[in-house]
């Protein structure tokens, strides 16, 4: 079972990486936003949604404004605390956009105290995740977000 756990701090990098999806095929697939500032994290992130989203990654944060709007997610996870912004006042960037307001928010973190969960849910997140979790609680944690319909064999 992958389970996503977060580890000590990585190397900060200066470009998000994206895994355009081939939809020429097939119907296009949703589009996720990753930040967090765990390299190990983001490789799994991307290496186990990459095969059934659109998924485009970034470390820092600093460039989120431009990745929402070339990117244009459909769901956005972000990791609570970096080194260079938070996810709380990316979380408020969010809700308070009359653009972006209703993309679903996701924070994931190893702050588990009732306390920290609720100041998440307060600064607008739609779903908050403690670290560490599975791949099939976090892809049914998506599938409720994004109003996907159920699907065991993902």
């Amino acid at each position: 079972m992958n389970e996503i756990t977060g580890s000590s701090p990585s190397q900060i990098q200066q470009q998000p990486r994206h895994s355009p999806r081939n939809t020429a095929l097939t119907a296009p697939h949703k589009k996720i936003l990753i930040i967090d500032d765990d390299d190990g994290v983001i490789e799994l992130f991307q290496e186990m949604l990459g095969v059934q989203y659109d998924v485009c990654v970034s470390s820092t944060g600093v460039e989120f404004s431009r990745l929402m709007s070339e990117f244009q997610p459909d769901l956005i996870i972000l990791d609570v605390m970096m080194p260079w912004v938070n996810g709380y006042d990316l979380c408020r960037a969010v809700k308070n956009s009359s653009i972006w307001k209703n993309i679903p928010v996701l924070f994931t973190s190893h702050r588990k105290r009732p306390e920290d969960i609720n100041f998440g849910l307060s600064r607008g997140a739609d779903a908050y995740m403690t670290k560490p979790f599975s791949m099939q609680e976090l892809r049914a944690k998506i599938k409720t977000l994004l109003k996907e319909p159920g699907d065991d064999a993902v």
